[in-house]
Parts: C-alpha cells; sequence; structure tokens
C-alpha cells in the first residue's frame, strides 16, 4: 500500500513538473532607467521643476497591466512545490484587477479597444511586438533638417531657466531654437517645444483615424461627398513635440474633453498619470494645481516610452511627462462615438 502511495505521488510530481515546464509567463516590460539628478544652472525655474519631478516621481510606480499581474501569479505556480501551496495561490489565480493600464499586442488589440470605452491609458510598446502600429519613422536629424528650410519661422517654446512661470512660454525662430540646441550639452537647459504642426505626413495609425469622428464622411458637408475635385479639408491635426533632455511638463489635462494620442519616433519620455484617473483627479488637480502630486487616490503611475511605442488618454487624463533624453514625438486629438459622454461632461 505504501509503494502505491509513493508511486502516485512521484507521478505527482513529475506531471506537476512538466506542467511547470508548459506554463507560457507573459513577457514582461522591462522599463529603463532615468537621472532626475540633472544641472540646474543657477536658475530658479529649473531648480523649481526639478524639486517637482522629484516629489512627482516618489509618489509613482512602475505601470502594471494585467498582464504583469497575470505574469507574477504564473512565476509564483512555476516555483511553487506541492499541492497545498498551490491550492493557497488559488484565489488570486484569477485576478480581478484590469492593471494599471491596457496593454496592446498589435492593431487589432487597439481597434477592439477604441470601439468600446476605456478609462485607463492604452499602450502599445514596440519592443515586445517586434513593430511600431505605424510603419512610418521620423528621426531627430531628419526633423531637424526639416526645420532648417525654414529659419526664420518661429515656433512657441516653454523655456524652463525663466523663472518667471507665466513668461516661460514665447516665440523663438527656428534658427535661434538651432543654436540653442547645438550647445554642448552641459551648458544646455532644456526647451520644450509642443506644438509644432505636421506638415511632413500623417502618422497617426489607422485604427486612430478610423474611430475618430472628424474623419467620417457622413460629418462632412453632402454637397461635397463623393465629388471629384473637392475641397474637402482634414480637420484632424497632428503635431510634433520636440523636447530637450531632461525637460518637464508639470501635470495638466489637455482641452476640450478630446482623447490624446502620442507616437513616440525617437528618444524616451517618463510619462505619469493617476492610477485613478476619475473626474475626482481634475477636479483635485484644479483645486491644487500643477505642480501638487500628493492626495491623488492611488498615487501616480508611471511608464516609459520609446521609439516606436503608441500611448492613448483617455479625455481629461491629468498626465505629467519627464524627457531623460532628446526626444521627438507626434500626436494629437480626436473625439470617439464610444467617449462622447464622458467629452461632454469633462468639457462643461
Amino acid at each position: 500500500m505504501a509503494d502505491k502511495e509513493s508511486l502516485k505521488r512521484n507521478q505527482w510530481r513529475k506531471a506537476h513538473r512538466a506542467r511547470q515546464r508548459e506554463l507560457h509567463i507573459p513577457k514582461k516590460i522591462q522599463w529603463g532607467p532615468y537621472n532626475l539628478d540633472f544641472p540646474t544652472f543657477d536658475s530658479a525655474g529649473v531648480l523649481e521643476l526639478r524639486q517637482f519631478i522629484y516629489e512627482l516621481d516618489n509618489e509613482a510606480n512602475w505601470a502594471k497591466p494585467r498582464e504583469h499581474i497575470i505574469a507574477d501569479i504564473m512565476e509564483s505556480l512555476r516555483m511553487s512545490k506541492s499541492p497545498l501551496e498551490i491550492i493557497a495561490k488559488v484565489p488570486s489565480i484569477l485576478p480581478t484587477s484590469d492593471g494599471d493600464l491596457f496593454l496592446l499586442n498589435n492593431s487589432q488589440a487597439l481597434h477592439n479597444r477604441l470601439r468600446q470605452k476605456f478609462e485607463k491609458p492604452l499602450l502599445h510598446r514596440a519592443s515586445l511586438s517586434g513593430n511600431s502600429l505605424c510603419g512610418r519613422k521620423l528621426s531627430l536629424d531628419a526633423f531637424w533638417k526639416h526645420l532648417r528650410e525654414q529659419p526664420n519661422k518661429t515656433i512657441e517654446v516653454y523655456d524652463y531657466a525663466v523663472a518667471e512661470p507665466t513668461l516661460r512660454t514665447r516665440r523663438l525662430t527656428v534658427q535661434e531654437v538651432l543654436l540653442h540646441w547645438e550647445l554642448p550639452a552641459q551648458e544646455r537647459h532644456a526647451l520644450n517645444l509642443l506644438d509644432i504642426e505636421n506638415r511632413i505626413g500623417d502618422f497617426c495609425p489607422n485604427e486612430i483615424v478610423e474611430h475618430d469622428l472628424h474623419s467620417k464622411p457622413s460629418l462632412l458637408s453632402p454637397d461635397n461627398v463623393g465629388k471629384i475635385d473637392s475641397d474637402w479639408k482634414n480637420s484632424r491635426k497632428e503635431f510634433f513635440l520636440l523636447s530637450g533632455a531632461n525637460a518637464i511638463s508639470s501635470i495638466h489635462v489637455d482641452n476640450g474633453g478630446q482623447l490624446t494620442w502620442i507616437l513616440n519616433l525617437e528618444g524616451r519620455k517618463i510619462w505619469y498619470f493617476p492610477r485613478k484617473p476619475t473626474s475626482d483627479a481634475v477636479r483635485l488637480l484644479a483645486v491644487m494645481g500643477s505642480q501638487s502630486p500628493r492626495g491623488y487616490e492611488g498615487g501616480w503611475v508611471r511608464v516609459e516610452l520609446c521609439a516606436g511605442d503608441l500611448f492613448v488618454m483617455p479625455p481629461s487624463c491629468p498626465h505629467a511627462v519627464f524627457t531623460p533624453d532628446d526626444c521627438l514625438a507626434v500626436g494629437g486629438h480626436l473625439y470617439k462615438a464610444a467617449h462622447l459622454g464622458s467629452t461632454l461632461r469633462k468639457h462643461s
């Protein structure tokens, strides 16, 4: 009898080890390092923003999508050595949380998410799937070449070295911006160029275009629909974000109750948003201001956006950004049918 029980235990152990080997644990995102101890150049404005990002970063944790939660559970199961250990873990095998954001594997996943309402941001990490959801690429060097074609054109710049916040936004010529960017890194404080109109070509993924209410022909004038040589105008605009290393955007929401999409082209951004981006978070921002990260329910979440990554935020999602490296991104806004209720509430 003892031999039979021993044989059963050995068979169970072999089967258990085989199941452990067969467990496919989802690949987890490896977030990259960054350094907040950047020079302030004896500038009160830069010092103020560095203190803000210190405090915000201290309130934040790396985003944990549902896939990460499942990976942790499966890893725990793999390390289990007895049936009792597995039974003890059963209540947590099926996590009830959707995580801090929705991780997208491919364009179909983006399409499916856009068809419904979502309260947390969407992230497509190009390094996980092996490719970006946008086939078009643009490097910083190519972008600078494009800007040099119009050296006298003026660009709206946010200059962190200016102590008075109301004076930090000003206009510089392309030539002045280029001269600043050519300074040695140790002598160059950060500039943020946040609204450069995209006249190079569309970068917005097709799935977003299809769900953007501005793009639907049914909203166009009936006199123009289907006519040859009609003067249709694309009301969906894209803008480039050119940020120097160590640039910071304090907490804010994008206007108009629109969804926001950002495609990172080169460099990196650390993107912060509340773990619970609700209307209460928007009200707290209105009361506490753009440099007060404390008091948000659940604290803050951060993600790293690298070249090729796509990030989509629901309407009026508070966010802040730190740029550890010189970075070029492109983005835009959209209205979407499933979010119109949220848009109207947050726009009013």
